[in-house]
């Protein structure tokens, strides 16, 4: 059987795909493709689970230990997943878990995983999308509010660089495992995307050409704006992770949307450019040994992009984007902000109007009495 591999990055439509995937799951199938329901019905998290350090405080890997029914997560799962691909009687089989680019941080790890797909087939394919190491730190900050983090944005440290932006040094480690011809990696970018769409592209990279396949739905994430994302790092702040489940974190999320419009966070061309430097070598490096009939890795900073920063909400900008998410709640699903604020102007308007005509009607009274004194005739 035929392996391919596709690992991520995080933050390159990896929940597109997997939809897609568990989407056709029965067509592929039929097509003698298996997309496996031992790893996740979706997004296949028992993959990286199982190739992690045993000795790991991942998170990725206690939940699976404490979901595993005998207590042995890896026996149990390796077992699961050989006898699934053993009675497929499929030729080719397709996995997909970013988990495995951003947690497998040791040729160790990547070697376990290794060890576990030997045992069903042989792996001809590692797929992995790289995005700009700018947008990618970006998204990837929006989304870690998004889950309930509470750090303030700002550039990495050299030591957070390396280990999540140097694309270079990741695909080494996978190479060392799996051999350089095996590794494909691929641009994170509408202009380079086989028909510039991620699904037709993916389906290139995975030799996937069964006909009629379901788009899956691609559900799209929630994209914040800049606004937003501070409004909920600082509710963050304020309710403790254990106190909220998934669930209505993805409705709050969704609800201050709705309530805070205006553009997502963006780094000025000039910021972009200083961090794209600190990267510049292992993006050559990734470019010479992969894509060597390319100038460059990735496309250059557009000169015209212009930096939007989470701001500082004054406490008043705060009640009244809570005002806006309650209403929300209550059933008032279409009032923005800017139509919230709109609402509140007219109606201090005609306050102060109303206001005004009371004044005047006050001081034409007073006129007329000053008038009908005794002497005043």
């Amino acid at each position: 059987m035929d392996i391919y591999l596709h690992i991520g990055l995080e933050k390159t439509g990896t929940t597109t795909i997997q939809q897609f995937l568990a989407a056709n799951r029965a067509a592929l199938r039929a097509d003698g493709i298996l997309f496996p329901l031992s790893p996740g019905e979706q997004n296949q998290t028992r993959l990286a689970a199982f190739a992690l350090d045993p000795d790991s405080s991942d998170s990725v890997l206690r939940r699976h230990e404490d979901d595993a029914a005998d207590g042995d997560f890896r026996a149990s799962f390796r077992a699961a997943f050989v006898a699934e691909a053993q009675a497929s009687g499929c030729r080719q089989m397709v996995l997909s878990n970013e988990h495995c680019s951003s947690r497998l941080r040791t040729v160790e790890e990547i070697a376990r995983l290794k060890a576990l797909l030997d045992a069903v087939g042989r792996v001809k394919r590692v797929v992995v999308y790289l995005r700009r190491q700018d947008d990618f730190l970006i998204s990837t900050y929006s989304t870690s509010i998004k889950t309930g983090a509470v750090t303030r944005f700002a550039l990495p440290r050299q030591r957070k660089v390396e280990r999540r932006y140097d694309f270079a040094e990741l695909l080494a480690g996978w190479a060392a495992v799996f051999g350089e011809a095996v590794i494909q990696p691929r641009l994170f970018a509408r202009e380079e995307l086989a028909g510039d769409d991620l699904l037709t592209d993916f389906c290139v990279a995975m030799d996937i050409a069964t006909p009629g396949l379901a788009a899956g739905g691609r559900r799209r994430n929630v994209s914040l704006s800049a606004e937003g994302v501070e409004y909920l790092r600082l509710l963050n702040a304020a309710v403790a992770r254990d106190r909220r489940n998934g669930r209505d974190q993805r409705v709050l999320v969704n609800r201050v949307q709705r309530a805070t419009p205006g553009p997502g966070i963006s780094l000025s061309a000039a910021s972009r450019r200083a961090f794209l430097a600190t990267v510049a070598e292992s993006n050559d490096a990734v470019r010479r040994r992969f894509f060597p009939d390319r100038p460059y890795l990735f496309a250059p900073v557009d000169p015209a992009t212009r930096e939007t920063l989470p701001p500082t909400l004054t406490v008043e900008r705060v009640m009244a984007i809570t005002a806006a998410i309650l209403r929300d709640e209550m059933g008032d699903d279409d009032e923005t902000i800017a139509e919230h604020e709109q609402r509140q102007g007219q109606r201090r308007a005609l306050m102060i109007e109303a206001r005004e005509t009371r004044r005047t009607a006050r001081e034409q009274r007073r006129a007329r009495r000053r008038a009908d004194l005794p002497g005043n005739a």
